[in-house]
């Protein structure tokens, strides 16, 4: 007990100037959760005690200085905790270490520039922690903890052999103490003697003392943390317990070494660290918006399209975490190029500078003309084909028997140029003055690895079965859809043609095909909706619940890595494939549910009232035209029946012309049905004609018969003609009515001599009475002819002339009239 020891009003003064600073700097992610744990006002009286609380924060003041990056919290604590625990060691000797660390962790130039008085001040409280752990002046088991961070404080402040002198007194307390041990390796390293570093550690890893049992304890837990694995990885289930294993899987660390020498404050260790990883950065959204729809209505539609949009913004914040992650990881591969030693340059700048470049400035590089450099591919391939050959010549040295730490260092060291988790596993421990902090990240990186791979692997497993089973959905729904639909624009087509001169009937008849149509569109859909809904529903319900117990668990490994740069990629990397599993999964559920839709028919662009509007009107319209048809089809009936047949109208090519038989030979023609027969004969020679026809009524019984006579007259200059015929109607009885009988007689005669020419006839009727008609021209087309024969003979064709012919006189008379 060289020094004198502090006394409690210097502590308290002390705890109380480090409270007011480190408080107004406390790091913002902290700040809430500082006031609600500290949740009185310290005042440095010391008349306050709280030794049950203090005890639940004391381990806290250390988590946050080591591992949190809060240093300036981890102050505040520490002076709030000492505030109601001044009697106690450990509140004393943690306020010690976290005034020290308060220095040296800060990025504070004015905090920097007060060094000395910070490790003055943090010496001061470890006296005192040191002090009150002493009994009448001689150190006990309660000094071990001050006493090392005392030594520990002065190798910082360079005073190395009253840093040696703590250590040693430790170790006098109790052998082969660790902490002490390993701030021994500190002291050698800090007075240049490597040598006594390496082989005070491999003494330390082999000696049969409690030392070297923790030493070979800490190996042991490891390898019984591992879950042992027999079966292939190959499938969900098989992925989902490994990682329930995995998940069990504590962190390492001091509590595996003070195990067999502390067992109380190895548990407390235990228990923190658990507490440490069950925080996450990414919150894992919460899809009940869209997933609580099962099935699909015209109702339920437009809610499940409202939480889509929902759901938009949820990935929206996604994006930001994957944008991060595609810049991390550009820097990190920049970090291997640079590992490989790769020099090629581009605009300038070295090719890992450039890709760091382009990330921290992208504008600048917006228009920038990046011309393609071959003696750069040239040496990317080279570079990279040499840390192959290298790797896999280490790799196949260990495959033949050769685990030398040599070649297995070689082989960690290899693939760490590429992988910084794994170039922790490349340091030798005893090359670092806390052996221990080397061995407890080498088996944390370790099991971080395998929980990133074991969540990567599953995610990536999870999501490429739903997108193949969203395809085979999605396919198979398209084909039976593309059924429907082409039926539909057939049915269409056919609409619009028939009824593209009546715009009233187009309407209906399309807003029928929209009610006809519609449901099997809708009946089509459904199954495949539900099909395509539960599978990406129940895929993200399984990341759900993955996800954050393995993110907690990877977490207890990752809080180890001392390396700020390691720890920083890791959980980015951690991170990044979580949002993009998370992207990629609700993407896939966000499709099943907007992949199609319901076609509402109150939607279908069709006015109801006005349909039944236009429909009534049609219906009122086409009552009257068939009332017209009707009333038509029965005059043309009667008609027919009173032997006068229309054979225009639609009764006759509906009900009668359909049904005939015909028969049509040179001289004879013949038409027969169920209502009436057709005969007509006709005969002709080169002195007349002959025509018969007749007309017989099936229903009414009577007969129609027609005959003409013709006779041609030639006597030299005169032309003649001469006629004679009848017709009669007969009944069924066999009687003619006079006024049905008709008898016809004709003559005519026609003569032409020079440029005159005369006609007349006469025509006799029973029923139309006689008439004398007449006609006299006078036309010069006949001389002119002459005139051309005559002077020039066979040209007169070339001489075209053509006089008018001129009507004299032109008359009909009436001899007699029958009526």
């Amino acid at each position: 007990m060289e020094q004198k020891p502090p006394s409690l009003e210097n502590v308290l003064a002390v705890a109380k100037k480090y409270y007011s600073w480190s408080f107004q700097i406390i790091e913002p992610a902290i700040q809430s959760e500082f006031a609600r744990v500290i949740n009185w006002d310290p005042r440095f009286d010391g008349k306050r005690k709280d030794d049950k609380t203090a005890a639940k924060l004391s381990y806290d003041v250390m988590i946050l200085g080591a591992h949190g990056g809060a240093s300036n919290a981890a102050a505040a604590v520490a002076c709030a905790v000492f505030d109601i625990a001044y009697d106690d060691v450990c509140a004393s000797q943690n306020l010690g270490c976290a005034i020290a660390a308060f220095c040296d962790n800060s990025k504070n130039a004015e905090i920097k520039e007060k060094e000395k008085e910070i490790y003055a001040d943090a010496e001061t409280i470890l006296l005192y922690a040191v002090n009150i752990s002493s009994d009448n002046g001689k150190y006990t088991n309660k000094s071990l903890e001050p006493l090392t961070a005392l030594g520990n404080l002065y190798l910082d402040m360079l005073r190395n052999e009253e840093a040696k002198n703590k250590f040693e007194s430790v170790l006098s307390i109790r052998d082969c103490y660790p902490p002490a041990m390993t701030g021994l390796m500190a002291y050698y390293r800090a007075i240049n003697r490597p040598q006594m570093i390496r082989g005070f550690g491999m003494a330390v890893k082999n000696k049969p003392t409690v030392i070297g049992r923790a030493f070979n304890e800490i190996i042991k837990n490891n390898e019984d943390k591992v879950p042992s694995r027999k079966e292939s990885l190959g499938t969900e289930e098989a992925l989902e317990k490994n990682m329930e294993e995995l998940s069990n899987v504590e962190a390492t660390t001091y509590a595996d070494v003070f195990g067999n020498i502390d067992p109380e404050n190895a548990q407390r260790i235990r228990k923190n660290t658990k507490e440490i990883g069950d925080r996450m950065r990414i919150r894992i959204p919460n899809m009940t918006v869209l997933t609580q729809f099962t099935k699909i209505d015209e109702e339920n539609q437009i809610s499940i399209g409202c939480a889509i949009r929902a759901v938009g913004d949820e990935l929206v914040n996604l994006t930001k975490y994957t944008l991060r992650y595609a810049k991390e990881s550009v820097n990190t591969q920049a970090d291997v190029f640079e590992n490989l030693g790769v020099e090629g340059r581009i605009m300038g700048l070295t090719l890992p500078d450039f890709m760091r470049d382009v990330v921290k400035n992208p504008k600048k590089y917006e228009n920038a003309d990046i011309a393609f450099n071959p003696g750069l591919a040239g040496e990317m391939q080279n570079k990279m084909m040499a840390y192959a050959n290298d790797m896999i010549a280490n790799i196949e040295k260990i495959m033949g028997g050769d685990t030398s730490t040599e070649t297995v260092a070689k082989a960690f060291k290899s693939v760490g140029k590429v992988d910084p988790l794994i170039a922790v596993q490349s340091l030798d421990p005893y090359d670092y003055a806390n052996a221990w902090d080397v061995i407890i990240q080498q088996f944390n990186a370790k099991r971080l690895s395998e929980k990133i791979n074991a969540i990567g692997s599953y995610i990536t497993m999870v999501n490429g079965r739903t997108t193949n089973g969203y395809v085979d959905i999605l396919e198979t729904f398209t084909r039976e859809y593309r059924k429907i639909t082409t039926a539909y624009i057939k049915e269409e087509e056919r609409i619009v043609d028939v009824y593209r001169d009546d715009p009233d009937k187009l309407k209906v008849a399309m807003h029928k095909l929209h009610v006809n149509y519609y449901p099997q569109f809708n009946n089509c859909y459904r199954p495949y909706f539900g099909q395509a809904t539960q599978l990406t529903s129940m895929a993200y319900k399984k990341l759900e619940r993955y996800i954050p117990m393995m993110y907690q668990a990877a977490m207890k490994h990752l809080v180890y890595i001392s390396d700020e740069k390691v720890r920083h990629d890791q959980e980015n990397k951690l991170v990044g494939i979580i949002a993009q599993g998370l992207q990629a999964a609700i993407q896939l559920l966000v499709g099943s549910y907007g992949f199609g839709g319901l076609k509402d028919i109150r939607l279908c662009g069709c006015d109801p009232e006005e349909m039944e509007r236009l429909e009534a009107s049609i219906a009122e319209r086409e009552k009257k035209i068939g009332e017209d048809m009707i009333m038509k089809q029965k005059a043309h009936m009667n008609a027919f029946k009173n032997g006068d047949i229309d054979e225009n109208s639609s009764w006759y090519k509906n009900y009668v012309k359909k049904y005939e038989y015909s028969l049509d030979l040179i001289f004879i023609k013949y038409r027969t049905n169920d209502h009436f027969t057709v005969t007509d004969k006709n005969f002709w020679s080169p002195f007349g004609s002959f025509s018969h026809s007749s007309f017989e009524n099936h229903i009414s019984g009577q007969r129609k018969v027609s005959c003409d006579i013709s006779v041609g007259l030639d006597a030299g200059a005169v032309s003649g003609e001469a006629k004679f015929g009848f017709s009669y109607v007969r009944d069924k009885n066999g009687r003619i009515h006079p006024d049905d009988l008709d008898v016809r007689a004709g003559l005519g005669a026609s003569a032409g001599k020079g440029p005159v020419s005369v006609s007349a006839g006469i025509e006799a009727s029973l029923q139309r009475g006689t008439k004398l008609q007449g006609k006299l021209e006078l036309s010069g087309n006949e001389y002119i002819d002459r005139m051309k024969e005559r002077y020039f003979g066979e040209h007169r064709g070339w001489i075209r002339t053509e006089i008018p012919t001129l009507e004299l006189w032109s008359g009909e008379y009436v001899i007699s009239d029958k009526n």
